[in-house]
């Protein structure tokens, strides 16, 4: 398997400096949308960037941020794209916050859990069926050692047996903060994953009774 390696993204902005809704949906009648550039060494100012240069890179990019080579009028900013505003009725980008950053800044990031091992796991050669309850970690660390995911080996649990964050080795480099040893996956014998399936079905159809009789009233 080929290392991981965290890419930055080249995409090109303009500044501007119109503002307020009327600039906004003049933009977007041109394939751009407004954003603001900011960070703690650097100055606010807002920008216009393609609305489609951008869907496509949010779209590929293979971790759950997204970080971005910003080149505004010749000056290149190295940013992480902090919010995306989205339109609800269309699905549109509306409005982009880009976050200026260092590669050796320690930030919080959210990561995807992959499991791995479930071939080789005995719980579940065994019959038993395996839980995810935890699919994100949120974790601290630097730009450049921000994991793809986390891996989390499920392979020597047996029925019965879980695996907790205290067990997960996240090396030097990266942080978790909790108070809580919580559980990221399990395996569970048959018989209970079926009674959990029977419980939510019930609960659903509990639901549904009790708005029939609400329409009732």
């Amino acid at each position: 398997m080929e290392e991981f390696k965290l890419e930055f993204i080249a995409i090109d902005a303009e500044k501007r400096e119109k503002t307020g809704k009327g600039a906004g949906r003049v933009l977007r009648g041109e394939n751009k949308i407004p954003g603001v550039v900011y960070g703690k060494t650097t100055e606010s100012f807002n920008v216009a960037v393609n609305s489609l240069d951008l869907e496509k890179v949010v779209k590929n990019t293979n971790t759950m941020e997204v970080f971005l080579i910003l080149s505004v009028d010749g000056e290149k900013y190295q940013v992480m794209l902090k919010e995306l505003q989205v339109d609800i009725t269309n699905g549109k980008y509306i409005h982009a916050d880009f976050l200026t950053i260092s590669k050796d800044q320690r930030m919080d990031f959210r990561v995807p859990v992959e499991i791995v091992g479930e071939a080789e796991c005995k719980g579940i050669e065994a019959g038993g069926m395996l839980q995810t309850l935890r699919r994100e970690l949120d974790i601290r660390c630097s730009v450049l050692d921000m994991p793809e995911s986390i891996k989390v080996d499920v392979s020597g649990l047996d029925i019965g047996e879980s695996i907790h964050i205290e067990e997960i080795d996240l090396g030097e480099n990266l942080e978790i903060f909790t108070d809580v040893n919580f559980t990221i996956a399990t395996i569970v014998a048959p018989s209970a994953a079926e009674e959990s399936d029977a419980d939510e079905e019930e609960g659903t159809s509990d639901d549904v009774e009790n708005e029939s009789d609400s329409s009732e009233e």
